[in-house]
């Protein structure tokens, strides 16, 4: 993938509480646009640590939304390898969950 290439992960079927893969290859970096969800969907920093309270928003966000009625939350959210968003799905069934951003660093 080169510099300005857009990334888009949509439709992705996730379990309750698994997470969507969006760690970015080692020395890339990549500009989250947008966050899809299909029902309550929670994002949370990871800095390869796991988990944590302190990071990209100082803690946990929860969006809730469908994807037939516009579920797509613009954001602006830049991540590297060693610090990147966790989307995890806390719906209680499997449904979509995805994102869109573009690729800033190789």
């Amino acid at each position: 993938m080169a510099i300005d290439d857009v990334i888009n992960s949509y439709g992705n079927q996730v379990a309750d509480s698994a997470y969507v893969a969006t760690q970015p290859a080692s020395g890339d970096e990549w500009l989250f646009t947008s966050i899809l969800c299909e029902s309550t969907t929670k994002i949370a920093a990871d800095d390869d640590a796991g988990v944590n309270a302190v990071g990209l928003w100082g803690g946990i966000t929860a969006f809730t939304d469908n994807f037939r009625y516009a579920g797509l939350h613009p954001i602006t959210l830049f991540a590297s390898n060693g610090d990147y968003p966790r989307i995890q799905n806390t719906g209680g069934a499997t449904v979509n969950v995805g994102f869109s951003a573009i690729k800033t660093k190789e």
